[in-house]
């Protein structure tokens, strides 16, 4: 509890590094989440389409196109 009070106490005597330490790691949860939502989004599109080849095998499938 201590080391709670002692860390609040110095991020309040700090207010600028406080709000710089608090905008990045806002800025990082963003991008993280905005990051994994493409990635969501854009590999099952790739990984779900259907070979044209006719093979069922993802990895012979990709060899094949390329």
């Amino acid at each position: 509890m201590n080391g709670l009070k002692l860390a609040m106490r110095t991020l309040a005597k700090t207010p600028f590094i406080t709000g710089i330490a608090i905008l990045s790691l806002a800025l990082g949860i963003g991008a993280n989440a905005a990051i994994y939502s493409a990635w969501w989004l854009v590999v099952p599109a790739i990984l779900l389409t259907p070979c044209r080849s006719g093979r069922t095998s993802w990895s012979i499938c990709r060899s094949v196109q390329g």
